[in-house]
Formats: structure tokens, sequence, C-alpha cells
């Protein structure tokens, strides 16, 4: 892991696993340098709130996300690699 992470890692959850309609708080990307630079490219970065708006509780396609007005598809492999707080 590149060590970009928060705290601890228990009650965190992949990305690729929270279900649609739930906002979550990026908490921890579980990959090497270069992963972390293609996330912050796309404008998500650590503490950030998104909201999970479709794709997730399947085993394929992208997750649909929604960061301030912008809608990001993110493929299952870097979405499974994304951790999660979930809010509320």
């Amino acid at each position: 892991m590149f060590g970009k992470k928060v705290g601890d890692s228990s009650g965190l959850v992949p990305l690729s696993e929270v279900k649609s309609g739930q906002e979550v708080v990026l908490t921890e990307f579980a990959g090497g340098r270069g992963f972390y630079h293609q996330v912050a490219s796309m404008g998500l970065n650590l503490h950030r709130k998104v909201k999970v708006l479709s794709g997730s509780g399947g085993d394929r396609g992208a997750v649909l996300i929604s960061c301030g007005e912008s809608r990001i598809a993110v493929g299952r492999g870097m979405a499974h690699k994304i951790r999660v707080k979930l809010c509320g």
C-alpha cells in the first residue's frame, strides 16, 4: 500500500460493495503511487464525500459516483481498491 489512509482500517468497506444511493467518505486508497495519482487525477481525494449512484452490488461493470457536480465512472477493479466509510 502506498500509505494513503486515514486512521484505523476497521469499519471500512470497498467502494465496489456500497449500495446505490449511499453517501460515503473516501478514506483509503489500497494501491501504489500510480494508483493514487490516477484517482487523484479523477478528482477523488481522501476525505472527499461522494454518493454512489449505480453499479454497486454486482461483480461486473463500473461504479457510478457523484462527486460535487461531477459524475464519475470508476472501474470495478479500481473501486475495489478504494476503501470508504459509510455516512450516517
